[in-house]
């Protein structure tokens, strides 16, 4: 039966003429596992009468020696035990000495019952397994234990799931639940630290859940929504499409903003400046109620100009943007060979 280990106990009687440095060894498959001298330590000296014969007159001085080898590690089909002896292998009828094994014993572990070989740890401590048992990592067991799968390929050692899953099916990352400090991702039965973006983590089902619309971040519940996809803005904590009126959508938090916070006031002016050869640039500045950055600003599509003469349109003009200070930027157009029409209405809007 498959085992891990042996041990062999045993007692020796040296009886005679035995000096000190004489032995009696213990080999086991031909390897000495111990010995013991006559008078040396762990012996006894017990009397007996007429022990081997009467040469010895009417008692015999004998010697008691035990034998114990421990735990060895062992695990093959068989075991051959044997004792070897100094001097006096056998006695004769001109007897001097002798010795004798009044009782030996061989104790086995056995692995157990589920286990074709173990390791010795403990008896369940297995390398491979019985018939109808399944192997996760040192367990048999009828069934592969939390922590591992079944082998697709038919055979009975089981295969150690991800090292985020307490439970999965196979392969080893389709988890159906997570270790601590980990959260089920059901799209694809992983196990994250935290859950992407539009989920959060639902701790009813010990799952990230979806949140609800286009909301790209919510709380513990599917409301209320905390940011919102592009293209949608947040407002009373729920993502829509534009914003109500008195609100601006800010396309940078996707948030629908309070138009008395954060809007300023634009004045714009147009005027013309007497120009060489005739040709008189039209001036347009566009002066804000508080500064602004510039260097970020769309000066060239933040507002539109048009004419009512249906011949004019920009390409007629050299248009140029410059800022003037924190809160003013001009824009100039320079007619390309011809002077400004007398009257002529111009609109700039934003």
């Amino acid at each position: 039966m498959p085992h891990y280990s042996y041990r062999v106990v045993s007692s020796i009687l040296f009886v005679g003429k035995w000096v000190s440095a004489d032995t009696v060894s213990l080999y086991v498959d031909n390897v000495n596992k111990t010995s013991k001298s006559y008078g040396g330590s762990n012996t006894s000296t017990q009397s007996f009468s007429q022990t081997c014969g009467d040469s010895q007159g009417g008692s015999s001085k004998s010697i008691y020696a035990r034998f114990d080898t421990g735990d060895i590690s062992h695990t093959a089909a068989s075991i051959n035990i044997s004792m070897v002896a100094s001097k006096c292998n056998g006695c004769s009828s001109s007897c001097q000495c002798d010795w004798f094994i009044p009782h030996i014993m061989v104790l086995i572990r056995y692995c157990d019952v589920s286990c074709l070989a173990c390791t010795g740890l403990t008896n369940t401590t297995c390398s491979s397994c019985d018939v109808g048992y399944s192997l996760s990592g040192t367990t048999c067991d009828s069934a592969c234990l939390d922590g591992y799968y079944n082998n697709p390929n038919g055979s009975n050692i089981c295969l150690k799931c991800n090292s985020s899953c307490e439970i999965c099916v196979g392969p080893a990352t389709n988890c159906t639940v997570c270790k601590t400090g980990f959260i089920l991702y059901p799209i694809d039965s992983s196990c994250l630290s935290n859950c992407p973006p539009g989920n959060y983590n639902d701790t009813a089902l010990t799952q990230c859940s979806q949140c609800i619309g286009n909301c790209s971040a919510c709380t513990s519940n599917p409301l209320p929504c905390q940011a919102c996809n592009n293209g949608w803005f947040l407002f009373n904590d729920d993502c829509i499409p534009t914003c109500p009126d008195g609100l601006f959508a800010n396309s940078e938090t996707l948030t629908c903003e309070n138009c008395s916070v954060y809007c300023v006031n634009l004045t714009i002016n147009m005027y013309t400046n007497p120009g060489l050869d005739g040709l008189s640039p039209l001036i347009i500045d566009m002066i804000f109620s508080a500064a602004i950055d510039f260097t970020t600003f769309p000066m060239q599509t933040f507002q539109t100009i048009t004419f009512e003469n249906a011949l004019l349109n920009l390409d007629a003009f050299n248009v140029t943007y410059t800022t003037v200070d924190s809160t003013t930027y001009r824009i100039t157009l320079q007619p390309k060979g011809y002077s400004f029409l007398t009257n002529e209405s111009i609109t700039v809007t934003t």
